[in-house]
């Protein structure tokens, strides 16, 4: 990103510790009156500067001032949800050595009798799989100038009042940050010769884990074994199963990734409301 310098008061672009920051101290000149014909916003958050807005193709608005430009990565979602494959109960005679001595289906949340002969007393449970069935979408880029708003009282407490009646109202932090919950809607800024991931969806981690527990009686009935379905814990076992019982949490949904600049090691996470 560029360094500006604008000779405003002490109002000045700043590179703390390798990383752009804006500094809006003593900028603000206030606005007059009780926040007629101007927009109460929540006051900044602690972490973040601000108040600003986003000038697209056009110069910052009379009442405002250019602190930075860049490209502005927009943010990702995903639609849908993660599945999970099903979970095969493995059993062994001495330790879980494969190929297994048996195996029994394990359902989804209800009881399962197997009736296992006796002799097989060490238990594996296979991972359950998960296929996301998501869908990505946002991100993008776009070449911005951020311009910061005038602000002042007249507003209730927590908020501020700032002259941008018809425009988005943002706060910044340098790094990548979560938006907190006053200014919700979230992008980065990177500089402008920088591109932005695309958008994709992952799984998120341990979606599709879950516990067999198995039961060396019918109608699973008394204490049980529990057994982690990692493909990887061998449990042993009192006396031969007789029925299982799989638990698991729901998978949930994906989880965005991308949306953010490339190569930038001075990028900025910009929230808006």
């Amino acid at each position: 990103m560029r360094r500006l310098a604008l000779g405003i008061g002490s109002f000045l672009t700043a590179i703390v510790a390798g990383s752009c920051s804006i500094d809006f101290e003593g900028h603000f000149t206030g606005v007059d009156g009780d926040c007629a014909g101007a927009t109460c916003v929540p006051i900044v958050p602690e972490g973040f500067q601000g108040p600003v807005s986003i000038a697209r193709g056009e110069p910052c608005p009379e009442g405002s001032t250019e602190v930075e430009s860049g490209t502005l990565c927009g943010a990702c979602a995903c639609a849908g949800a993660v599945s999970c494959g099903a979970t095969e109960l493995q059993l062994f005679g001495n330790g879980c050595t494969d190929p297994p001595d048996a195996t029994a289906p394990v359902g989804s949340g209800g009881c399962v009798d197997v009736n296992v002969s006796g002799g097989l007393l060490f238990a594996r449970a296979t991972e359950r799989a998960p296929t996301p069935q998501c869908e990505a979408s946002g991100g993008g880029a776009e070449a911005v100038k951020l311009c910061a708003l005038e602000a002042g009282d007249g507003c209730a407490e927590g908020s501020v009042c700032v002259s941008a009646e018809d425009r988005t109202v943002c706060v910044v932090r340098a790094g990548d940050w979560d938006c907190p919950a006053e200014y919700p809607i979230e992008a980065h800024l990177g500089s402008a010769s920088d591109a932005c991931a695309a958008c994709t969806c992952e799984v998120p981690p341990a979606a599709c884990a879950s516990v067999v527990d198995v039961f060396m009686t019918s109608g699973c009935a008394g204490s049980a074994a529990e057994v982690a379905a990692d493909g990887v814990t061998c449990a042993p076992l009192s006396d031969a199963a007789q029925s299982v019982r799989a638990t698991a949490p729901s998978p949930g949904d994906c989880r965005p990734a991308g949306g953010v600049p490339e190569g930038s090691a001075s990028a900025m996470t910009v929230c808006c409301r």
